[in-house]
């Protein structure tokens, strides 16, 4: 399921929340998932196998009135809130650099929102100051496990691997982690049932033009398997191991398949 589609997901959620006569406001994280989603859909193609956010500046506005702001506040300006959530999304799409991002509360909804209950606001950058970062396509296909596909294809500076597509905060208040490649959370699948929630991650290094594999101290392990030889990763390790096309990752008893589809232009 894609971000836009989420994203309407959302907003449908978010009218049915306020029709009929006790019009009660959205729970603070849909609106951040909406929001989420409404940011990805911006992320563009440019030229050279490039992702931009032709964007420098981002505002949201949430109408919640004075009284009940804390939870909102706890939410939306936590250090797992918002702003923590759309930096990490850009970030993986290698174009974060000199994105200016705010957060504002307001009594009621200005006549000018998008939405009942929230609005988000972009100031486009001038061309030439646009930023982007080169990125190879990569496909990861899963051999062993329950995913929602059967294979993924990404052009992003950090994927994450893990169970489940989002993963909350100790608190419960907030995504703390959305996974790229989530593994089913359902028992029927007993090699799913080993990824941790929060388990591994590949990450782009633009200036060596690799991708490196990394535990995030999975509780099963996390294995790349090449040429018949196994090599397990150190847990937690910032370093992780580089990644080559036509490896095995392996993530607990699940398996998944990893190809450099084209180079960065």
């Amino acid at each position: 399921m894609g971000f836009r589609t989420k994203a309407k997901q959302f907003e449908k959620l978010i009218e049915k929340k306020i029709s009929g006569a006790a019009a009660a406001a959205p729970e603070p994280l849909d609106v951040v998932r909406a929001v989420v989603g409404d940011v990805q859909d911006r992320i563009v193609p440019a030229p050279g196998g490039r992702l931009t956010f032709p964007y420098d500046r981002v505002l949201v506005r949430v109408a919640v009135s004075p009284d009940a702001r804390r939870p909102w506040k706890a939410t939306l300006d936590g250090p797992s809130g918002l702003e923590t959530a759309v930096r990490a999304l850009l970030k993986r799409s290698g174009c974060d650099a000199g994105v200016e991002f705010k957060v504002r509360y307001a009594d009621a909804r200005g006549d000018d929102w998008s939405h009942e209950w929230y609005d988000v606001q972009y100031r486009r950058r001038r061309v030439e100051q646009t930023v982007a970062v080169p990125i190879p396509r990569v496909q990861l296909a899963v051999l062993k496990g329950l995913a929602a596909r059967k294979r993924y294809s990404f052009q992003l500076t950090r994927i994450n691997i893990g169970r489940s597509a989002e993963v909350l905060s100790a608190e419960q208040s907030a995504v703390a982690r959305r996974n790229d490649v989530a593994f089913s959370d359902d028992k029927v699948d007993k090699a799913s049932q080993t990824v941790s929630r929060v388990h591994a991650h590949i990450s782009y290094h633009p200036a060596e033009r690799t991708f490196w594999l990394h535990d995030d101290r999975s509780l099963k392990g996390t294995r790349i398997v090449r040429d018949g030889a196994e090599l397990t990763l150190a847990k937690g390790s910032p370093r992780g191991e580089k990644l080559r096309t036509g490896d095995e990752i392996q993530v607990g008893d699940a398996a998944l398949r990893f190809i450099i589809l084209d180079e960065a232009g």
